[in-house]
């Protein structure tokens, strides 16, 4: 089966790389690669969600013919989200299942204070405060130069996001969180049950925002379990597919 892995604000599709060793062989992982950023750093940036949700799935369909399930991390978490609404307007394939990570639900107020249109200053000190970017990275000129355009551009899709009411998914999922995460704490994660149709587990970890980054191994091998398990079950929830 595979499983679709969306990045946080300001990674690319490499960030994934280092999970394939802990998560099970019979699992191909396929990260998003958003516009902007590594191998299409010459396309322009996404700031509208449903304009990036779009382009995903366009770019998904060829690859739902066989089972599949999303991954998602903080902004991964609500694009992930929005794209399994997606495919359920077109009437394409549905994930079996969802992993939400350190993202509240979506449909809770989100930050008081909008970080895509902060000065340069604040906006590194907020960084700092997720210690989710390297220091060596926020004190390298060039690599800033790089990469504060594309947190601009993802924290802009984060935080513009308008949340429409609709039935929940009928799909299982896996919520994840770190239990020193300020951003997404377990009661707001515990909140994304109502927009699941089936079961939704609920499982927090040591560590912040980023608390993946010490995990990884316990992670991978959950979601590893968790996917094997459903497929055996035959919980795949599919509907018909119009041909283009």
């Amino acid at each position: 089966m595979r499983l679709f892995c969306f990045p946080f604000a300001g990674g690319g599709a490499s960030v994934f790389r280092k999970w394939t060793p802990h998560v099970s062989r019979d699992v191909q992982m396929m990260a998003i690669q958003m516009p902007g950023r590594e191998s299409r750093l010459s396309e322009d940036l996404h700031v509208d969600m449903p304009v990036a949700v779009a382009a995903i799935v366009d770019d998904l369909l060829p690859w739902l013919d066989r089972p599949f399930a999303f991954l998602g991390h903080s902004l991964g978490s609500l694009m992930s989200f929005c794209v399994a609404r997606e495919l359920r307007e077109r009437g394409a394939p549905m994930p079996l299942h969802m992993f939400l990570s350190a993202r509240r639900a979506p449909h809770l107020a989100g930050p008081r204070r909008a970080l895509h249109g902060l000065p340069r200053d604040e906006l590194l000190r907020e960084l700092r405060s997720l210690e989710g970017t390297p220091s060596a990275v926020l004190e390298h000129e060039e690599l800033l130069e790089l990469l504060l355009p594309i947190l601009r551009a993802d924290f802009q899709l984060n935080e513009r996001y308008v949340h429409a009411d609709a039935a929940p998914l009928p799909c299982t999922a896996t919520v994840m969180g770190g239990l020193s995460d300020h951003a997404a704490g377990r009661a707001q994660l515990a909140q994304w049950a109502q927009h699941f149709a089936g079961p939704t587990e609920l499982d927090m970890f040591p560590g912040g925002h980023f608390y993946v980054d010490q995990m990884l191994p316990v992670l991978g091998a959950r979601i590893g379990q968790r996917l094997l398990s459903s497929v055996g079950r035959g919980t795949v929830v599919e509907t018909a597919c119009a041909a283009g």
